[in-house]
């Protein structure tokens, strides 16, 4: 049995109930997932010299190669491990997908990811594991470095501290260290600390690994690792900083650094596509993304003016935030003029990108929410159709929400209160895995609708867009266009 969800406010991992180190336990089985192609023997020997060295049970733990289209196919190293090959053909850069059939063929829930050329410290393995025993949504992950191992022989690397060893070479700094001390150990209240994963030293369950989707198709270096954290990180995963879980890369960073640089320029623009933060893309206006940043979900009732809806779209799109999706939310329509208002509405933005429209009513089945189809946008936003506002307002709810999980208002309209509302979406993943209330993950505000500028749309609204006498949504701007044109 998987244990629960993990429910801490923010990114605190320090309110989760593990072991320290030297007293864990271990009970739960791993499987270590590991990409291979065209590894040279020596290499892929060095690193099962590290794995054979684990303080973890070795019938606790079975190695999973996935051998990525390798010529002569790769053979596993003698070793008393439990080994399992997998093989694919090779279909350009296969890394995303080597990692994706090795979680697939694993035995155990528990999946840590590892690179065929990686020494790891001797604690490698139940420095992450100890974590996934308490927590099913967690993401850990631990420091890299890159090191001039041509010299190291393989009994060296089998008998002696790997610290020490690594300790006499020339050695990079890592990158998630110098992260780690940048996140305040990925306890800042950021929307970044998801970057910290970076190349094969990582670890989830399984089930979440495969409920996120898995690592997403990447046709060269440098993005798969960071793109699946992201993910993992929208989706609510706690992420972990595992200091102890120490790998080495055989070999110098600089030995393929202009490699490295192209392909990360190349891969700039999917990227973009994929990681709703604003360091990944462009942030003005003229460019929409697969991912958006803000989803703006548009709840309209049954009786609402198509006009008025269409305006509050317009204006949304107008924004000064330009990276965000609308998702007009329509009950079913009844009568003549219910289709006729749905016809409007369709005519109006069927060829808008960032305009989404989605049935409400029963009719249509099980409704898909703005959350399923929109699960790694970093924003949600509710916004009652019935509502007004002056102004800019996706900026300003940014603003206003801060560094909390949701900030709502409460419209009083004359069907009863409204809420508008803007809420973090990994939070709303959180609080949806474990039925807790979103006060659980961390702050929630509320606003006045003075402080928002917003108001409701006055009761006769909705019938006043066909009449003229000045009242309603446009009432005002009518009256001031008639005076002009009369001055003219």
């Amino acid at each position: 049995m998987p244990p629960a969800p993990a429910q801490v406010p923010y990114n605190d991992w320090r309110r989760l109930p593990v072991a320290p180190l030297a007293a864990f336990v271990p009970t739960d089985a791993v499987s270590l997932v590991i990409p291979c192609h065209q590894v040279p023997a020596a290499t892929l020997a060095k690193t099962f010299a590290t794995l054979e060295r684990q303080r973890y049970p070795r019938h606790l733990v079975e190695v999973v190669l996935v051998d990525d289209g390798s010529e002569p196919p790769l053979q596993a190293p003698p070793s008393p491990l439990t080994v399992k090959v997998v093989r694919q053909a090779r279909r350009g850069y296969g890394t995303w997908r080597a990692r994706n059939a090795g979680v697939a063929a694993a035995a155990h829930d528990i999946v840590l990811f590892l690179d065929a050329d990686e020494l790891v410290d001797a604690q490698w393995i139940p420095a992450h594991a100890r974590w996934h025993h308490v927590a099913s949504d967690l993401l850990t992950a631990g420091p890299r470095c890159h090191a001039a191992t041509a010299g190291l022989d393989v009994e060296a690397v089998r008998r002696q501290d790997l610290r020490e060893l690594m300790a006499a070479l020339p050695t990079d700094r890592s990158w998630a260290q110098r992260h780690f001390a940048r996140s305040d150990d990925e306890l800042a209240l950021a929307d970044d600390l998801f970057r910290v994963v970076v190349g094969g030293n990582f670890g989830m369950r399984r089930a979440f690994y495969q409920r996120i989707g898995g690592c997403a198709p990447f046709n060269r270096w440098g993005a798969e690792d960071v793109e699946l954290a992201h993910r993992a990180f929208a989706y609510g995963a706690v992420i972990v900083p595992v200091r102890e879980a120490s790998v080495w890369h055989q070999g110098r960073w600089a030995e393929s650094r202009e490699a490295k640089r192209r392909d990360r320029l190349t891969l700039e623009g999917k990227t973009a596509h994929l990681i709703s933060h604003p360091r990944w893309r462009a942030v003005k206006p003229g460019r929409t993304y697969r991912v958006p940043q803000h989803v703006v979900a548009v709840a309209a009732r049954g009786d609402a003016s198509p006009r008025a809806i269409a305006s509050l779209v317009e204006r949304l799109l107008a924004d000064r935030v330009h990276d965000l999706v609308v998702r007009l939310e329509l009950p079913g329509a009844e009568g003549p003029s219910g289709e006729r208002a749905l016809e409007h509405l369709h005519n109006q933005f069927d060829d808008e990108p960032r305009v989404v429209m989605r049935r409400t009513d029963a009719a249509c089945g099980a409704a898909q929410t703005a959350l399923d189809e929109f699960p790694t946008a970093a924003f949600h936003i509710r916004l009652p159709a019935a509502a007004t506002y002056r102004g800019e307002l996706v900026g300003r709810l940014r603003r206003k929400l801060g560094q909390a999980v949701r900030l709502a208002c409460v419209l009083p309209t004359h069907d009863g209160p409204a809420v508008l509302s803007i809420t973090r979406t990994w939070a709303l993943h959180r609080g949806f895995r474990t039925g807790a209330p979103l006060e659980a993950f961390g702050d929630v505000k509320t606003a006045t609708p003075a402080a928002l500028r917003v108001a409701a749309v006055p009761a006769q609204g909705a019938s006043t867009m066909r009449r003229s006498n000045g009242r309603g949504l446009f009432g005002g701007l009518r009256k001031r266009l008639t005076a002009f044109t009369k001055r003219a």
